[in-house]
């Protein structure tokens, strides 16, 4: 998945597992404005000082976002005095998507515009369906769909996934993840219809495993603002299931992003 660190997560994702996989979004993205002044030499034979650091200012809509910048230990403020280079830069708040995204201060004044996008969730219409076995079949039932997300980023609906796995963690498990600029993926096992003596046993088991809903998440930029979003599950033996369930889960899924 690129130069990007993988992150292991044992029984839920946290808001710590996304920070360490960083979305290398271009600055100029949807929502984002920057705009850089800096002290200029001023007359023929006297020069005014120069400055050598530069101060950072992020107007978030909505105006009570959380701004973090990832690679420094000092909390954001504005007007935050930073040495030139570039800095990692994540904005969020409570019903938005995420967004986060490298930004290079200069010495001078740097001021930033970040408009986050509601979670309003995505339509569904533009699915593909792929299904395969059955409910009775030794391999048990498989199912893909593929759905293009406009008007959006890959960090953004790689975030909104992640939150909304975080919420249903009680019965998630071996969780895995990890993000490059072009492509993301996350995987987690569920419990299903288990028996008695199957709910009994750990889910590393052998048997857990076979009794357990496995899926599998794949993101792929398309084009800056146009998201791939790719849905690959596993259904066990024995699980009930119909093609009306799985299309009405797979919308209401999106409609938590």
């Amino acid at each position: 998945m690129g130069s990007v660190i993988p992150t292991e997560v044992a029984k839920n994702i946290t808001q710590e597992a996304l920070q360490e996989a960083a979305a290398a979004a271009p600055t100029q993205a949807a929502g984002i404005r920057a705009a850089s002044t800096g002290a200029a030499l001023a007359g023929s034979s006297r020069a005014k000082a120069v400055p050598t650091r530069g101060k950072l200012t992020i107007e978030t809509s909505p105006a009570d976002a959380t701004v973090r910048i990832m690679n420094i230990r000092p909390k954001y403020r504005d007007g935050i005095s930073l040495s030139p280079g570039r800095y990692d830069v994540m904005v969020s708040a409570d019903g938005y998507r995420t967004k986060r995204f490298p930004l290079t201060v200069k010495a001078g004044t740097v001021a930033v515009d970040v408009e986050l996008a509601r979670r309003s969730g995505f339509s569904c219409a533009n699915t593909q369906y792929y299904s395969g076995g059955d409910s009775i079949s030794n391999h048990g039932y498989q199912l893909r769909t593929e759905t293009l997300l406009e008007n959006t980023t890959l960090y953004e609906v790689y975030s909104s996934l992640a939150q909304s796995l975080q919420q249903e963690s009680h019965y998630l498990f071996n969780v895995t993840t990890d993000i490059s600029e072009n492509y993301a993926y996350l995987s987690a096992w569920q419990s299903t219809n288990l028996s008695l003596s199957d709910m009994a046993k750990n889910h590393d088991s052998d048997i857990g495993r076979s009794r357990s809903l496995q899926n599998h998440y794949g993101l792929e930029k398309v084009d800056k603002d146009t998201v791939r979003y790719i849905h690959a599950a596993r259904i066990p033996v024995g699980a009930l299931t119909s093609d009306q369930w799985v299309r009405e889960g797979h919308c209401l899924e999106l409609e938590n992003l």
